[in-house]
C-alpha cells in the first residue's frame, strides 16, 4: 500500500510530502508539452513546452490563462496538472491516502472548483472520490503540534508569510486548532512584493552608478532573470547577513553585494501593516494577549530573522517557526491524510456506539429510560412588525470538514412563524457542524417593507454545533430588515 501523502498549495511553490520521507518543493510553475507529461517547476535551461504560470491565484476563474503560443488553458486543469506532477515528483506511486493544504484564505466557490477539476483526475481522486482538502491553517498547527508539542491550550494567532500575500488566522487550539473567523488577508506584504522591492533597489544603485540605464528597452528582457537573482538572493540573507547577485543586462555585468539590513530597511513599513492587522485581529474577536499562547509563522517568508524579531517585540507570546517553515502545511496534510481516516472512523465509531447504547436502553422497562431521538427545528420572528414570520424560506446544511454543504431539510415557515414540522426528528441526530439558512430579503420584498438595494440582510445564516443525538435543538431567529438575533431555544 502506498504511503500517506500530502501536498501543499502556494502561489510561489508546491510542496508533496510522504511519511517519514524529505519533502519535495517545486516552483508554481507548470510545463506543457505536446509529446510528454506536463513537468511541474521552473523549468532547467530551453524546453520547448509551454511555459504557464500564476494559475494557483485564478482557481475558480472561467476565464482561461492564455500562453504565448495564443493558446488557452484553464487555471482549475493546470493546478491538478502540477499536483499531479508533483505526486510523481514526491516518488513512490498515488496513494489513496492523500489530502491536499489550500490557502486558508480561499472560500467555498474556489473550494468546489478544485474539487470539480480533480473528480477527472484518477490520481487525486481515486475510484471519482476527490483527495481531501485541509485549511494549510489547520494543517500547519496540526503537523507542529505533533512534531514541536505545540501547546494544545488557548488561542495560536498563524501567520503565513506567502508569495501572494500574508493571511492571519485566530484558531482555538483546545478544539484541534478550528479557525475562530475567517482568515485575514493581507495583500500588502507579500513574497513577490519583497522580490519586487529589492529588484528595485538593485536597478537604482546600478542607474546611481551611471553604468548603465535599466529602464532602457534593451533591458526589459533581462529584468526576470535579475529579479529571480533577487529572489534567491533574499532567501539567503535569512541566513547570512550579506550575499552577492549577478545582475546580467544587455551590455552590463556585474556582481552586487546587498545585506541584511539593506532587505530590512525596504521592508519594514509594509511589516508595519502585518503587526496592525494581526492587533486589529484579536481585538475584533476580543482576545487579548493573555489568551494567546503562541504565535506560529508559516511560509517561505517566515525565515526572514527580522519577522520573528518584529514580532516577539510586538506581542506577548512566544513566537514559534520550523526551521523550513514553507514545509509545514505539507507535512501537517500528509499527517491528516494518515491520520484522519483513522480519527473519523474513531468518531463515527464513538456515534454508532452511543446510539446502540441509547437504542438497547429501549428495551429497558423503567421510567427513567434515555431518550434515542433527537430533535431540530426552528421559528422566524419578526420583530420589525410584531409577528411569526411567514412564508420564509429556510434551508438546512451539514458542514464538512473540508468546506463540503451537504443539503439535510428545507422549509417554508407556516401561520406561526415555523416549518410544518422539524427539520430532523424521529433518529437520532447526526453530530455535526449545521448551517441554517434564512431567506430574509424576500419574505420582507413579499410584505413590501421598504430596503436598500442590494438589501442590507439577504440570506441570514446561522452556524452552529449539535453534540448530543438525543437532544432537542431549537434554533429561534429574531429578524427585521436591519438586524437579526439567534439563540438555542427550548
Amino acid at each position: 500500500m502506498s504511503d500517506p501523502l500530502g501536498l501543499s498549495i502556494g502561489t510561489t511553490n508546491l510542496v508533496a510530502a510522504r511519511v517519514g520521507n524529505q519533502p519535495v518543493m517545486r516552483r508554481s510553475v507548470l510545463t506543457l508539452f505536446g509529446h510528454a507529461a506536463p513537468e511541474v517547476g521552473v523549468p532547467s535551461g530551453h524546453t520547448d513546452g509551454i511555459v504557464l504560470s500564476g494559475f494557483v491565484e485564478r482557481i475558480g476563474d472561467p476565464v482561461p490563462l492564455v500562453a504565448v503560443d495564443g493558446s488557452s488553458h484553464h487555471a482549475d486543469q493546470l493546478l491538478v496538472d502540477a499536483l499531479q506532477a508533483m505526486v510523481y515528483a514526491a516518488g513512490g506511486q498515488p496513494s489513496p491516502l492523500t489530502a491536499i493544504a489550500v490557502p486558508a484564505h480561499w472560500g467555498t466557490s474556489t473550494l468546489w472548483a478544485l474539487r470539480n477539476a480533480m473528480r477527472a483526475n484518477p490520481t487525486l481522486a481515486p475510484n471519482g472520490m476527490p483527495a481531501r482538502l485541509v485549511s494549510d491553517a489547520v494543517a500547519s498547527l496540526t503537523a507542529l503540534h505533533i512534531n514541536l508539542g505545540l501547546s494544545a491550550s488557548g488561542v495560536v494567532a498563524l501567520i503565513d508569510f506567502g508569495g501572494g500575500g500574508t493571511s492571519i488566522t485566530l484558531a482555538d487550539a483546545a478544539s484541534g486548532f478550528e479557525p475562530i473567523e475567517d482568515t485575514t488577508r493581507y495583500t500588502e506584504f507579500s513574497g513577490d512584493q519583497i522580490d519586487q522591492a529589492l529588484l528595485n533597489h538593485v536597478l537604482e544603485g546600478i542607474a546611481n552608478a551611471g553604468d548603465m540605464d535599466p529602464a532602457g528597452t534593451a533591458a526589459v528582457g533581462s529584468l526576470s532573470r535579475l529579479r529571480e537573482e533577487c529572489r534567491e538572493a533574499k532567501e539567503r540573507l535569512s541566513a547570512e547577513t550579506s550575499t552577492e547577485l549577478i545582475a546580467e543586462l544587455p551590455g552590463y555585468r556585474s556582481g552586487i553585494r546587498v545585506t541584511r539590513a539593506e532587505l530590512e530597511s525596504l521592508i519594514a513599513p509594509q511589516l508595519d501593516g502585518v503587526l496592525s492587522a494581526l492587533t486589529n485581529a484579536l481585538e475584533r474577536n476580543r482576545i487579548s494577549w493573555s489568551d494567546v499562547s503562541a504565535v506560529v509563522t508559516i511560509g517561505g517568508g517566515a525565515s526572514i530573522p527580522l519577522l520573528t524579531q518584529r514580532l516577539s517585540e510586538h506581542s506577548q507570546a512566544p513566537v514559534v517557526t520550523t526551521p523550513q517553515p514553507a514545509l509545514d502545511a505539507a507535512v501537517g496534510a500528509a499527517l491528516f491524510a494518515a491520520y484522519g481516516a483513522e480519527a473519523e472512523a474513531k468518531t463515527a465509531l464513538t456515534e454508532i456506539f452511543r446510539i446502540a447504547a441509547l437504542r438497547l436502553d429501549q428495551k429497558v422497562e423503567a421510567a427513567d429510560r434515555l431518550k434515542v431521538h433527537g430533535r431540530l427545528s426552528t421559528h422566524v420572528l419578526d420583530t420589525h412588525r410584531g409577528k411569526p414570520a411567514v412564508g420564509v424560506t429556510v434551508e438546512l446544511y451539514e458542514l464538512g470538514g473540508d468546506g463540503e454543504r451537504r443539503p439535510v431539510a428545507s422549509a417554508i415557515t407556516n401561520s406561526d412563524g415555523r416549518p410544518d414540522a422539524p427539520l430532523i426528528s424521529g433518529q437520532p441526530l447526526p453530530i455535526a457542524r449545521y448551517e441554517l439558512l434564512f431567506h430574509v430579503a424576500d419574505y420582507f420584498n413579499a410584505l413590501a417593507v421598504p430596503q436598500d438595494d442590494p438589501p442590507f440582510l439577504d440570506v441570514v445564516p446561522v452556524e452552529f454545533s449539535i453534540a448530543l443525538p438525543e437532544g432537542d435543538y431549537h434554533v429561534p431567529l429574531l429578524v427585521t430588515p436591519w438586524s437579526y438575533a439567534v439563540y438555542r431555544g427550548s
